[in-house]
């Protein structure tokens, strides 16, 4: 029996890597799909954050003591909190579509079927049955044949 490679992920906030399994990686994928919105929420409301950073009012009596407020700073620091949630973004979105690539790369249509609505459609066990016309049980044989398949194609992603 062929040994099987492991998946690789590179933990960016401590720049050490984590050998992952089959599944523990599609189940990283599946997260991002959580992880794209909260991204796309955030984008939103930095978006908003700027569109609501008002500018000072000169015509109005000058109040001795404070120092003056420079929005000029709040726009960049934004701007570039924008930038950095856009390049998270790209990052995971590039990471699901490297999982779609590997799936794709199984011969079985059934097998690539239950991970695909599994982990890149995010669906419930029960309805992957239904659609599929199979008992849930076979639903989970069928996936454990996929997992042992797309670990086999693990050194991709090296």
């Amino acid at each position: 029996m062929p040994a099987l490679l492991s998946f690789c992920l590179a933990l960016s906030s401590i720049g050490k890597r984590h050998e992952m399994t089959a599944k523990e990686y599609l189940e990283y994928v599946r997260s991002l799909d959580t992880r794209l919105r909260i991204k796309e929420l955030e984008i939103t409301q930095l978006r908003n954050d700027i569109c609501s950073i008002q500018a000072l009012d000169y015509s109005r009596d000058k109040i001795t003591g404070g120092s003056p407020i420079d929005i000029s700073g709040k726009i960049v620091r934004l701007d570039e909190l924008i930038r950095k949630a856009n390049e998270d973004w790209d990052r995971l979105i590039d990471e699901r579509e490297k999982a779609k690539r590997l799936i794709a790369a199984i011969e079985s249509e059934k097998q690539r079927e239950v991970l695909t609505r599994r982990y890149i459609s995010n669906e419930r066990w029960e309805a992957i049955a239904f659609s599929m016309g199979i008992s849930w049980p076979s639903t989970h044989r069928l996936h454990h044949r996929a997992l042992k398949n797309f670990q086999k194609l693990g050194g991709v992603l090296k």
